[in-house]
């Protein structure tokens, strides 16, 4: 028998899920913080893609944000991320079963 994981369940996964993945950069960052922090390119491409809020307050120079305020951030943008695949999942399940 297969289980049922509601809606608001998957938009809390990922809620949580954007709460790691600040935790992780926080962890990776304060690992190597003994040096200068001079990130590659591709570290820098994937801290902005996976965490919004950091692309945004340095782009536009905003006052810097605690960890905290950044990892609140990011799982309140991972949970509207859920919230419109799960509506996307939603409509286009319904229309596969009307035909």
């Amino acid at each position: 028998m297969r289980k049922v994981v509601g809606v608001t369940t998957r938009i809390t996964m990922w809620a949580t899920v954007g709460y790691l993945v600040t935790a992780g950069w926080a962890y990776y960052y304060d690992s190597i913080s003994a040096t200068p922090y001079q990130p590659t390119p591709i570290v820098d491409v994937l801290i902005r893609l996976t965490t919004p809020v950091v692309a945004i307050v340095t782009y536009f120079n905003l006052y810097p944000f605690s960890v905290w305020d950044v990892a609140h951030a990011n799982a309140a943008t991972y949970a509207l991320l859920g919230i419109i695949v799960e509506l996307t999942r939603r409509y286009y399940r319904r229309r596969k079963a009307s035909n």
